[in-house]
């Protein structure tokens, strides 16, 4: 990857905070080249680097940066684009994603919510009839 590519990775509307967290990156690496070479009195080699690019490079580690820089310049943080974690449904929340229409702050549609428990219990039902006349013997 070249330094092109790294820095549209950091900084992808060429943003300050993003210009900042790639030289927060090259710092780090500055300091891995350096910390290498006292340790081993030898430059490191193209994998050895390339395996510290690897984790330098992960998603996580980006955000990371950004944020750091974001604290060191003193810029208000980025308008959240989506909730961090995904929005549930009020019942069945820790199964279901709600979908993208799903607002929180409408009224619940209690309607469609107890025809689905009807549903769902006329399944529960019909299943138990069909193992009960299909499975034990009469």
């Amino acid at each position: 990857m070249d330094e092109a590519e790294r820095i549209r990775r950091y900084a992808p509307e060429g943003d300050g905070v993003g210009l900042a967290a790639y030289a927060l990156h090259r710092r780090a690496l500055l300091a891995f080249r350096s910390a290498f070479e006292t340790r081993h009195e030898r430059a490191p080699q193209e994998a050895e680097e390339a395996a510290f690019l690897l984790g330098e490079e992960t998603p996580e580690r980006i955000a990371a940066y950004r944020r750091e820089a974001q604290a060191l310049l003193g810029a208000p943080p980025p308008k959240p684009g989506k909730p961090a974690k995904p929005v549930r449904w009020p019942f069945f929340g820790q199964w279901v994603e709600a979908p993208a229409s799903y607002d929180p702050d409408k009224p619940v549609n209690w309607r469609g919510f107890a025809a689905r428990l009807v549903l769902l219990l006329g399944a529960v039902i019909g299943t138990a009839v069909l193992l009960r006349t299909l499975f034990v013997p009469h």
